[in-house]
């Protein structure tokens, strides 16, 4: 079976993670095959203070989920915090969550599972449902860990381009279009994971992580952005010499056993 590490970034919102986490074991079909990775930043004292009350509930007896690694990092960016975690990690398919989304349907994990199985080189994006969402988007996705291999991180960080340029870092917005580019997006509609928003939920406030991270950083990068997506093409090649290889019988002549 197929294993599962999903990553979870997160900041002053316990609460938030707490029923993340929750929400993962009550829905999963084999929670025992699920393993979280939390990234934490070293001042962030409201969820440090509520990390012995989760590993608790974690550990206790009728929880199978695995809490693996909690990560505690500086001050870096999204794209870097989750790559970490990635490599960090050991599952077969990586999904890259967060602490205000809920998973709603049972046997979710057997669905994403699916669709990587039925990939033979486990090159693809796959993603469910968000009833906060209009439109189809990766917001929140699974890759394979062969994915991550290949590119080398979970979601790219740039640095900047010459001096006085801001780096940049990409997350979801990359990850769509290069995908896209080898024909490798699938899309889960019978699935549903749910982003709490506030521009969606009446009861959730507009926080300094979601203005930090998205609003800001789209601000000072746009020019930067515009550059980096000209590389894509690149990155795309390397998946696409993995795809070819699998293809040509890679695995087999390696005696790989997926």
């Amino acid at each position: 079976m197929l294993t599962l590490d999903i990553l979870i970034a997160t900041r002053g919102r316990p609460e938030k993670l707490t029923r993340v986490l929750q929400s993962i074991h009550e829905t999963a079909a084999h929670p025992e095959a699920v393993r979280v990775l939390i990234y934490i930043d070293p001042d962030d004292a409201e969820t440090h203070a509520a990390l012995p009350k989760i590993k608790q509930w974690v550990k206790s007896e009728h929880v199978k989920l695995a809490l693996a690694k909690v990560l505690c990092g500086g001050a870096v960016n999204q794209a870097e915090a989750y790559t970490t975690m990635a490599i960090g990690g050991d599952g077969d398919i990586i999904m890259y969550a967060a602490d205000d989304i809920e998973f709603k349907t049972p046997g979710w994990d057997d669905a994403v599972r699916k669709a990587f199985t039925d990939q033979k080189d486990r090159i693809l994006l796959v993603w469910c449902h968000d009833p906060a969402r209009e439109d189809p988007f990766p917001d929140h996705g699974f890759v394979s860990r062969w994915s991550v291999r290949c590119l080398g991180y979970l979601f790219p960080s740039f640095p900047p381009a010459q001096e006085g340029d801001h780096g940049i870092s990409f997350t979801d917005v990359w990850l769509k279009p290069l995908y896209g580019k080898l024909g490798r997006l699938k899309y889960l509609p019978d699935v549903t994971i749910e982003h709490v928003h506030w521009k969606t939920s009446e009861d959730v406030p507009l926080d300094d992580n979601y203005v930090r991270q998205c609003i800001l950083a789209e601000l000072h990068n746009r020019d930067e952005m515009q550059r980096r997506v000209a590389e894509m093409p690149q990155h795309a090649r390397r998946l696409q010499k993995y795809i070819d290889w699998v293809a040509a019988g890679g695995l087999e002549r390696v005696g790989f056993v997926q």
